[in-house]
C-alpha cells in the first residue's frame, strides 16, 4: 500500500515530502469515494454523485499516474552518491 515503498533509499527529501503528499492526497480522495458510494447506496438515481464519483475515481487516477511517473524518474536518476 506504501506508494513510494519502490523507491527505497534513491528518495531525496524532497521526493519523500512529495510522495508523501500524494499518498496522503490519494487518501483524501479514497475517503471521498467511500463517501459517495455509501451515498449513492441511499440513493442510486442521484445523477450528481455517481458524476462525483466517476469524477473522484479519475482523480485518483491520476494521482497515482503522477506517482508512478516520479518514482520512474526517481529510479532512473539513480542515488545521489552515483551523480558524483
Amino acid at each position: 500500500k506504501n506508494l513510494f515503498g519502490r523507491a527505497g533509499s534513491q528518495v531525496e527529501s524532497w521526493a519523500t515530502k512529495t510522495l508523501k503528499a500524494m499518498e496522503k492526497n490519494v487518501g483524501v480522495v479514497d475517503n471521498a469515494i467511500r463517501s459517495l458510494r455509501y451515498a449513492l447506496q441511499s440513493d442510486p438515481t442521484d445523477s450528481r454523485l455517481a458524476h462525483r464519483l466517476r469524477r473522484e475515481y479519475k482523480r485518483k487516477s491520476s494521482l497515482l499516474r503522477q506517482t508512478a511517473q516520479l518514482l520512474d524518474r526517481m529510479n532512473s536518476v539513480g542515488p545521489i552518491d552515483s551523480l558524483t
